[in-house]
């Protein structure tokens, strides 16, 4: 007789799953013997059980590890949802189960509540030198064996291996759209992934991170790496040198990018202002134009349809520029043909609408506030410090509001602590409050409270501040 509701995962597989949607705080399934958190529920009386029958119990305010027995499955998700908590869902491949219809419709699409699926059927732990034929049969030898997966991750940051197993599981995903192996892959199969990528997504961050992530797993699975053949090669370097297709060379040498687009680009929240300093570092404008295209095709979605978009809203100056007005065309023409994606994030509840509500009106700020001076002296008791103040003395009207719309910015978007996040809250309130004191900066002030914050928004500048972390990181292997 076999108890299909008697099953359990691995502590080696929980860390894994720790990593990346982790930090877990309760095991809502378990025992004092296969627990994997301090916190756990049971079913009956356990030593150290924090409460017995999850389902008696509020799942708010956690983040659940769930690895329910079968039976259990549809009823943990129908609890989850009615708690409106959050956690990490185990359930078998079983798609002719009556629980699959509340993870998938009937197209094949998440449910509503379902923000990511990872699918386990190509772990690289299971398959290749890590195959049950290739364990040591000594028990000294077996031992050390099950340590090696833990070497093999930890010669990885954190960081790196989240993003590896994320980029990896996607190909997996798609490889099962037309029944193809993903571990081991054919480099054909890769190659053709890249291009579906690049068609797609735009993004030589992207790419790179597919790119490195199916290398990577297939070396550690023991595997020929196809990302070594020509085929594979060629299409990365392809991705990587043409994205802007053939307006890369004519943006860099014959144009200006770094006045009006930069504010524009910020607006949009396609730049952070993080990412302004660091183009505006260079020392000449081809410089500057070449560091702003880098951190546009870093990004892990299709810039150049926002950049065009920036350009259009500065047409007039931007065409003065010889030759410019027939590149724009073109380049209009170019982007009518993409259509921008994101790839699924889940956003953190402190991202503050405050500082986009801000930032989406950068450009506008900076061309209409007329008082500069007057708001510098009324915020510097308390709000500015005296290195930033003198920052912005000597400078000209635009450039002045420029960098203190850029320091209170970064002041509201701060939310690491509950002090912290009054403080920004009250940086906010004070700058709105002297900006709204005559007519003019009433109508600013209502201009900035009505602004919508869209997710689009929220996710164009998580995936910034997350790429300018790892914008000058090269990727290394064994």
């Amino acid at each position: 007789m076999v108890d299909i509701d008697d099953w359990q995962t691995s502590f080696q597989f929980f860390t894994f799953m720790n990593e990346i949607w982790g930090p877990y705080t309760i095991d809502r399934f378990a025992n004092f013997h296969n627990t994997k958190l301090k916190r756990f529920n049971s079913k009956f009386w356990n030593p150290g059980s924090t409460a017995i029958d999850a389902f008696a119990q509020n799942w708010t305010m956690e983040n659940n590890w769930m690895v329910p027995p079968i039976s259990l499955v549809a009823k943990s998700i129908k609890h989850l949802i009615l708690c409106r908590a959050e956690g990490t869902l185990i359930v078998p491949k079983w798609p002719s189960s009556a629980f699959w219809s509340l993870i998938f419709n009937r197209r094949l699409e998440f449910q509503p509540y379902v923000i990511e699926v990872l699918d386990f059927s190509s772990d690289v732990f299971s398959t290749g030198r890590w195959s049950k034929d290739k364990i040591p049969q000594n028990e000294a030898l077996s031992n050390l064996a099950k340590c090696l997966p833990d070497y093999c991750l930890n010669s990885r940051a954190d960081n790196t291996r989240k993003k590896y197993r994320y980029a990896f599981n996607s190909f997996c995903k798609w490889c099962n759209l037309f029944n193809i192996k993903p571990l081991p892959a054919s480099d054909y199969n890769v190659s053709l992934y890249l291009i579906h990528l690049r068609k797609n997504y735009n993004s030589s961050a992207k790419i790179d991170e597919a790119y490195y992530a199916i290398q990577w797993t297939h070396k550690l699975a023991g595997y020929v790496n196809p990302c070594d053949s020509f085929l594979c090669t060629s299409v990365k370097e392809d991705a990587s040198t043409k994205l802007f297709g053939q307006f890369g060379s004519k943006l860099i040498d014959g144009t200006a990018l770094d006045t009006n687009i930069l504010d524009l680009l910020i607006s949009k929240c396609i730049l952070s202002i993080q990412d302004r300093e660091e183009i505006t570092k260079q020392v000449s404008t081809s410089q500057r134009n070449e560091k702003l295209l880098y951190i546009l095709q870093r990004q892990p979605y299709d810039s150049f349809y926002f950049f065009v978009e920036a350009l259009k809203e500065d047409e007039e100056d931007f065409s003065k520029i010889d030759g410019c007005k027939d590149l724009l065309y073109e380049m209009d023409t170019e982007k009518s043909k993409t259509i921008p994606r994101f790839p699924p994030m889940k956003l953190p509840e402190t991202m503050k609408d405050d500082s986009l509500q801000l930032q989406k009106n950068f450009h506008y700020l900076i061309n209409n506030i007329a008082k500069a001076d007057s708001l510098i002296d009324h915020l510097c008791n308390g709000i500015l410090t005296v290195d930033e103040i003198e920052n912005m003395r000597d400078k000209t009207p635009k450039e002045k509001n420029r960098r203190l719309l850029s320091v209170i910015i970064a002041k509201t978007a701060l939310t690491s602590t509950v002090a912290i996040k009054d403080t920004s809250k009250k940086v906010y309130q004070a700058f709105l409050e002297v900006l709204g004191e005559d007519d003019i900066g009433k109508d600013l002030v209502n201009t900035i409270k009505s602004t919508e914050v869209l997710v689009e928004d929220k996710i164009r500048i998580r995936l910034g501040k997350k790429q300018l972390l790892n914008l000058e990181q090269c990727p290394s292997f064994v």
